[in-house]
Formats: C-alpha cells, sequence, structure tokens
C-alpha cells in the first residue's frame, strides 16, 4: 500500500508542475527557503538550486514520518539542525555534520522511514535541504546538480502506541549486526502481544527476536536455533510486519531484538551492503486484572476480607489505576449498572458485608495508556456466630432477681425473646419450660402453682440455621410473712452488767414454711453491714432460737433479730438492752507470786542443770578424743577465756571444738619428736604400715612445727596455774549438788608439763600469742569444769525440786603416764608502755621473752623473763 501511494505521488508530480529556480548571477550557496508545514504538493528544482525546508521546533523523541520522492535527476536530501546548517550554508565542508542515517545523497526514487528525532537537552529546529547543485563543501560526492529534479515530501510527526520501545531508522554495516533492545527493556508478561514491523531503504537486511541462548549461539557462530519460532523477518525489501505472542515458558525472560546485516542465518540477507532500515517494535501486555486475598475468598459476616490486585501482570508498568465494586447485586450509584460502583479504590483494599452469601467483586483498571480491563471474583460471605439469647420476663407480683425471677405462686409470668440480637436476622425463638417445650413464639406466658424453682430454656435460630440459646430460672415463692412469738419477745432482758450471759428465746411460724425451716438472724451490730448482702439490720452475728450474748463493755446495745423462710421474706425485732459495768472485785495476788517464784526457781535451776550437763557432755567429747582429765580441764579452761560461753551454750561450745584440732599430750610430745627427726635426718615418705586399716575418722593430719610449739607453749602456760583453781571445786561443788555424785573417779590433776624440746638452745626469744591472761586467783567466770564425777544416782536438791537422774558418762580411758612436771615458771611484773598500766606475768621456764597484749588498752608488750 506504501509503495502505491509512491507511485501516485510520481504521477501527481507530471501533472502539477511548479518550479524552483535560482535567479541568474546568484553566488552560491544561495538556498531557497520554504515552511514545512506548507509543503507543496511538488517541488521542481532547477540545476544549481537548493531548497531549504524548515521542519520547525521538534521535541526529541518524537518521531516522524517521512517520504520523499525524486524523479527527473537525482538531488541530495540532507537534514541538518540549527547548529549543523550553518557550514552548509556559508559553503564549508558539511557531510561530516549532517544528520545520519536519515541524510541521503543522490537520492533518485521513492524514500519512506521513521525518523526518531536525536536527544538533546531541549528542543531544536531541523531543516530538511533539497540540494540539486554542486555544493562546495560536498567534496565532490553526491548529486553535482545537472538536470531540474521534481521533488515531492511530506512529514508528519507519528503518534505512537503507548508501549513502543523501538521506532526508528537505523544504520548496520556490511557483515555487521545491531542488538536494539535487550536486558530488562524485554522481559514480558506471558500473554504480551509483540508486533514487529521492518521496512528498508537502502540494501536487503533481517530482523530477529532472540533469547539470551539464542543470541549467544547467533554471536559464536554455532549451530543451532538462532531466533524465536515466529519471531523472525527475513530478507526484508519491502515493508513487512508479525504479531507474536510472549508464551509462559518465557515470562520474565530476556529477550533480545536484533538488526542482522551478515549472511547468517540462512535464508536472509547476505550483509554485502550497508543497510538502512526502519524498525518499529510494538507492545500491548495483559491488562487483564488479577485478584487474591488471604482467606479463599471466604469471609464471616462482618469480619473484613482484604482484596488485593498487586499480582496483576505490571512488567511494564500496565498497571494504573483501580476502582472496586465490591457488590454487584447493590447499584450505589443508581446508573442502571451494577458492577460500575465505586466502592473503593486502589492497588488492594478492606472489604466486609452485613449480609451472607456470595458477593460479587467487580475492579476496573484503567491502564496508563488509557484503556481499560475488568475483572470479577466471587467471595461467600458466612454467618457464623450464633444468636445472642436474652429472656425478658414481667408481670404482676414478677420481681427480677439472680439467674432469674421471682413469682408468686399462682400469679403468671410472661417472658419474650424479642431482645435477642444477631448479626444478621433471627428466624424463630423455641422455647422449653419445667421441661414442656413451645415452638416458634417470641412470647410465652405460664403460671406456676407450686412453691419451687421452674427451669426456663430459649433457643434462638438465625437465618443461616446458627443457634444461641440461654437458661432462667423462676422462683415460685409464697407471698406471706414470717412471724414471731411476741410473748415471747416481752420477755427479752432490757438490763445486764457486763460479762452476764444473755439468754434470749423466740418462736417463729410461717403459713406455707415448717418452723425447722426457718432461719433466725441476731444482728448485734445494726448499724453495719457484717455480711455484704446490701441489709445492715440482718447480719447472722448468733443464729438460732435461744443464743447466750455477753457484752464486755457497758452502754446501750441494739439488737434485730430477724426470721427468713423458704421464700426469703423476713420479719424482724428491734430492741435494746442497757449494759452497765460490773463492781470491781479484788484480786489477790499471793498466789501469782508464789507460782511466778516457784516457776523462777525452776527456771533457774533448769538452766545450771543445762549448763552442768553440757560443761559435762564437753568434758567427756575431750576424753573421748584422746585428751587426760588434766588437759581436758587445761582446754576447757582456756576455752572459756577465749569464747563467749552462756547458759545456753552447748557442748561442743564448752569442750572448744569449734576453736581447731583437739591433741592430746602425748600425740603432740610425739608430733613434735618426730618433727625433730625430719628436722635432723629428713623426712620420709613411708607412711605407717597400719595406715591402710584405720578408720577415717580416726586418722589426724600432722601438725607443723610452728602449730606444735603454740600448742606446746600454751599448755605449759596454763598447767602451772589451773591446776590449783577454784575452777575444779566449783564444777565438782555444781555436780555434787545437781546430779548428787561424781561422775568421775576423783584424781588430783596433774600438771601438764612442757618439753624440754619445744625451745631450741639457740632461740632466746618466743612470741606468744596476744590474748588477756585473766587473774587466776579469783573463780573463773561462768565456768565450771568437773573434777570428779560417779554413776550414783541423782539426788533431790535443797530447794526441793526433783531433778532427772543423769545418764551415767561413759568411763574414761586410763590416762597415760604423767610426764615429770616442768620447772616453775618466772613471775614478772611491767608496766604497759602505752596506758602506764601495771599487770603481771608468768613466763614459762626457759623462756627469755614474750610478747603479750596489754589487758588494760590491748597494745602488745614485749617481755623479758629479767624484768
Amino acid at each position: 500500500m506504501r509503495w502505491l501511494t509512491a507511485w501516485a505521488l510520481v504521477l501527481l508530480l507530471f501533472a502539477v508542475p511548479i518550479g524552483a529556480q535560482a535567479d541568474e548571477g546568484r553566488a552560491a550557496p544561495s538556498c531557497l527557503t520554504q515552511d514545512g508545514a506548507s509543503l507543496p504538493p511538488t517541488l521542481d528544482i532547477d540545476p544549481d538550486v537548493c531548497v531549504i525546508v524548515d521542519l520547525g521546533l521538534l521535541q526529541p523523541g518524537d518521531v516522524y514520518e517521512i517520504q520523499v520522492i525524486v524523479v527527473d535527476d537525482a538531488i541530495d536530501l540532507l537534514f541538518f539542525d540549527e547548529n549543523s546548517i550553518q557550514p552548509y550554508e556559508l559553503g564549508q565542508s558539511y557531510r561530516s555534520v549532517m544528520a545520519q542515517p536519515a541524510s541521503t545523497e543522490s537520492a533518485l526514487g521513492g524514500y519512506e522511514f521513521h525518523w526518531k528525532v536525536p536527544p538533546s537537552i531541549s528542543a531544536k529546529r531541523w531543516y530538511m535541504v533539497l540540494d540539486n547543485s554542486a555544493h562546495d563543501g560536498d567534496a565532490g560526492q553526491g548529486d553535482q546538480g545537472g538536470l531540474q529534479s521534481t521533488v515531492s515530501a511530506t512529514v508528519n510527526q507519528l503518534t505512537q502506541a503507548y508501549w513502543t520501545p523501538f521506532n526508528d531508522l537505523l544504520a548496520v554495516d556490511a557483515g555487521a549486526y545491531d542488538v536494539l533492545l535487550s536486558g530488562d527493556d524485554l522481559r514480558l508478561d506471558a500473554g504480551t502481544t509483540v508486533v514487529l514491523s521492518a521496512w528498508d531503504l537502502t540494501f536487503v537486511g533481517d530482523v530477529y527476536l532472540q533469547t539470551r541462548t539464542m543470541h549467544d549461539r547467533y554471536t559464536a557462530g554455532g549451530i543451532g536455533v538462532k531466533f524465536i519460532e515466529g519471531g523472525a523477518l527475513q530478507a526484508v525489501e519491502s515493508p513487512q510486519s508479525l504479531t507474536w505472542q510472549v508464551p509462559s515458558s518465557l515470562e520474565g525472560e530476556e529477550l533480545l531484538l536484533v538488526v542482522d546485516n551478515t549472511d547468517n542465518p540462512l535464508g536472509g540477507g547476505n550483509g554485502t551492503e550497508a543497510l538502512r532500515m526502519t524498525v518499529r517494535l510494538e507492545l500491548a501486555p495483559p491488562l487483564t486484572p488479577t485478584i487474591t486475598d488471604e482467606q479463599m475468598a471466604t469471609v464471616s459476616l462482618g469480619e473484613a476480607i482484604i482484596l488485593d490486585a498487586s499480582s496483576t501482570p505490571n512488567r511494564l508498568n500496565q498497571q494504573g489505576t483501580f476502582v472496586w465494586d465490591i457488590d454487584a447485586n447493590v447499584d450505589s450509584n443508581e446508573d442502571g449498572n451494577p458492577t460500575n460502583d465505586p466502592d473503593a479504590s486502589g492497588l488492594s483494599i478492606e472489604a466486609s458485608w452485613s449480609t451472607p452469601g456470595s458477593k460479587t467483586i467487580t475492579v476496573k483498571m484503567t491502564a496508563p495508556s488509557g484503556e481499560e480491563a475488568m475483572t470479577s471474583y466471587a467471595v461467600a460471605v458466612e454467618d457464623t456466630v450464633a444468636p445472642n439469647a436474652i429472656i425478658q420476663g414481667g408481670g404482676d407480683n414478677v420481681t427480677l432477681v439472680s439467674n432469674g425471677w421471682r413469682v408468686n405462686v399462682d400469679n403468671s409470668i410472661e417472658m419474650s425473646c424479642q431482645s435477642s440480637s444477631d448479626d444478621h436476622l433471627i428466624e424463630r425463638c423455641d422455647w422449653t419450660v419445667d421441661g414442656q417445650s413451645s415452638a416458634n413464639l417470641s412470647v410465652i406466658s405460664f403460671t406456676p402453682d407450686e412453691l419451687r424453682d421452674y427451669t426456663v430454656v430459649l433457643t434462638v435460630t438465625d437465618m443461616s440455621g446458627n443457634a444461641g440459646n440461654t437458661t432462667a430460672v423462676v422462683k415460685s415463692v409464697d407471698p406471706t410473712l414470717p412471724t414471731f412469738d411476741t410473748s415471747l419477745l416481752a420477755a427479752f432482758p432490757t438490763v445486764a452488767e457486763t460479762g452476764d450471759a444473755l439468754e434470749f428465746e423466740v418462736a417463729v411460724s410461717d403459713t406455707f414454711d415448717t418452723d425447722s425451716s426457718l432461719r433466725v438472724h441476731w444482728d448485734l451490730q445494726p448499724s453495719k453491714d457484717t455480711d455484704g448482702n446490701g441489709n445492715t439490720k440482718d447480719d447472722p452475728d448468733r443464729v438460732g432460737l435461744k443464743p447466750s450474748i455477753t457484752f464486755d463493755s457497758p452502754g446501750l446495745k441494739e439488737i434485730v433479730v430477724t426470721v427468713f423462710d423458704g421464700s426469703n421474706n423476713t420479719a424482724n425485732y428491734a430492741f435494746s438492752v442497757d449494759i452497765s459495768s460490773a463492781p470491781e472485785r479484788s484480786v489477790p495476788y499471793t498466789g501469782g507470786i508464789t507460782v511466778l517464784g516457784i516457776l523462777l526457781v525452776v527456771g533457774a535451776g533448769g538452766l545450771a542443770f543445762n549448763r552442768a550437763v553440757q560443761q559435762n557432755r564437753g568434758f567427756n567429747l575431750l576424753i573421748e578424743r584422746g585428751l587426760n582429765r588434766e588437759e581436758a580441764q587445761a582446754h576447757m579452761a582456756m576455752t572459756a577465756q577465749r569464747s563467749k560461753l552462756t547458759l545456753f551454750s552447748k557442748a561442743e561450745d564448752f569442750a572448744g571444738l569449734n576453736l581447731g584440732e583437739v591433741v592430746s599430750e602425748d600425740e603432740r610430745v610425739a608430733a613434735q619428736k618426730q618433727a625433730e627427726m625430719d628436722a635432723i635426718y629428713g623426712s620420709t615418705a613411708a607412711g605407717d604400715p597400719n595406715a591402710g586399716f584405720a578408720q577415717a575418722a580416726y586418722v589426724q593430719a600432722p601438725l607443723s612445727d610452728a602449730s606444735q610449739q603454740a600448742a606446746s607453749e600454751a599448755a605449759a602456760l596454763l598447767s602451772g596455774d589451773l591446776s590449783g583453781s577454784a575452777m575444779d571445786d566449783s564444777l565438782d561443788h555444781l555436780v555434787e549438788e545437781i546430779a548428787g555424785a561424781s561422775a568421775l573417779p576423783a584424781e588430783a590433776p596433774t600438771p601438764v608439763s612442757m618439753p624440754l624440746e619445744q625451745a631450741s638452745e639457740g632461740a632466746s626469744t618466743v612470741s606468744i600469742p596476744s590474748v588477756d591472761l585473766p587473774d587466776m586467783d579469783s573463780p573463773v567466770s561462768a565456768v565450771d569444769l568437773p573434777t570428779e564425777m560417779n554413776h550414783e544416782s541423782a539426788k533431790p536438791v535443797s530447794s526441793g525440786i526433783s531433778v532427772p537422774e543423769m545418764p551415767s558418762p561413759p568411763v574414761a580411758p586410763a590416762p597415760a603416764p604423767t610426764p615429770p612436771p616442768p620447772p616453775a615458771p618466772t613471775s614478772v611484773r611491767h608496766t604497759c608502755s602505752s596506758c602506764q598500766a601495771q599487770f603481771e606475768l608468768d613466763i614459762p621456764a626457759g623462756i627469755q621473752h614474750a610478747v603479750v597484749a596489754c589487758p588494760a588498752c590491748g597494745v602488745d608488750q614485749t617481755i623479758s623473763a629479767n624484768d
């Protein structure tokens, strides 16, 4: 069709002779000008004449369809913008600045192509030059004039389809190819329609649609399919076009648009000459909206559902605006079309319905191109909520109570379900009264004829078959009140004294209830609601027909007695009692004081007995650990100085087990000798050959030399002063006084000697721990050590208090052989250098220097035996 139009224009050229002649003698290059908007059908251009056609101000990216027919003689068809036209007008070299590939030198015949205005910052003025001269700047190429040429030209701007990614004239050298579109430019949705058109300007070429794999095979010269089936235009020497739809297998895959001017693949152009060709690619993406929701197109009545159209195809940004009609059964805009109501807009909406059933939703999408598309979607709206059943009751002598109503016997009550509710519509109300059913009634009435509870059940069903029920209780009660026997009320006491037990007696009766079923409450505080029932005068402070009441404080006491029947009807009687203070009575205190004294004596004796028992047990604990009597007494005396013992101290406290390990004199001497031997001959690793057979409880860790020396010094320090102290006598006296006999065989205490090996000849100064040494001439405070005990039974003490018998302590093992007594200690008087207080100290024999704490201020003092 295009070529038929071109030949028609050729015939018109001969029929309309309009000439363009140059003025004789005009200097070259002098061109005629012509407004492109008013081009005549044909122009006759004489030799050595040029015509500059002003195409106007053109916007970058606009596409123009250009048709030119040249007959009789060839001309140069050239295109310039407002800047590049100047060299041509000045007769300068212009061939390097004329617009390519639109310009054609020596043009003769018909030319049709699409030309896209090249990109620029802003719009430019463009010119089309029809040159039939030997221009000074053409370098001798192209048309050089000669004969008169007849030209017909049209330049029209095209209105392109919205999705036209390519529409332009292009040039490809011989043996080359050009990729017009690739990457994301041609990632298409399945169902997109592709229209590919091409027409040649000079020579013959091919146009292909390829996948990336096909293109790689094409560029590598490999064997195989090199273009998409149905997507190729081969040997284009006249206008050709194809239509192809993207299959689902190629959705989103990269496609390429390639112009080929090679001899590969076969069946197309051979690529021997330069190619100029117009190529246009038009796309028609799918515009059908797609609706989804997360609730599988099912929603409960009144519940919101989100309808989403975001999954609508949109690889070419074809999504536009969305308008929703959420119910095709309702014509909200009253235009006669129930499917185009603008109930909501947006890519996603939230919708809900107040009636159940299938709802048809219609969404209309208006694409950026102005095209419209509609889609329908069905949602099932279900009523899943049961009705809320409510019973209303009324009538004469009917009172609302908890969980129902109270009605007088033989009186009717009317009940209704009209206050029941549902999220849609209630279809029916069914009743069951005391086991008797009544179907589909909104109001019922019945008359209870017995004094009892009647159960009423209401079942409400909605239009979708959902059922809800509720239960109420109708209490049939008697209308009469219980009564008191007034003769007994008159006999109530009216005055009394504090502490008097007052007796009140009532007799009650009722018409419908037996006397035994009636309840009587006595409220002793009528101004307070102690049971929290809202009535301050019926609290059950006392209950029964004949209570006894005692008041501890004087004053006028208000009392209300209330009787209840089975229907909770009540009658009450209020009265008061004037309570006066009782006369004071003398209270003998002699007996109390005597009892208190006895208790104090018994308590003191018990504490003393407990202390003696604990001391005795502590003494036995030391004996069990291998100490003899003298060592045990010395250790308990030292414990009394170092620890604060009370009447409640235990046997372990008196034995001093918490102050460190208890070691007998024999063990200490043996350990000291072993230490001396180890110091002289060296320590041996050999163990006791019998150690493997000893029980773990009797295996003791060896003492260090310092520990042994400190223990020896403490024993020697105490041995000279504790043997004859009053502590032994006081302990023996206390034990004999309480137990009635000595717990241990009477033996004179043997002083504990300190071995001479304790102090070496080369040492003249020994550091004694800084402790306050007590005055041994006075009894030891709060410590009485037993001196002897026997197995005789306990005898009563002189106070007259019976003391239980004490179990006989275990017989102590025979004491070890008594070592020889140590030398007498040296008594030294010393004046404190800090507080000037004077005190005496016994320094054991063999000790030249000692460090002790001042008993007055606690500051350590160094004392020499020679002072």
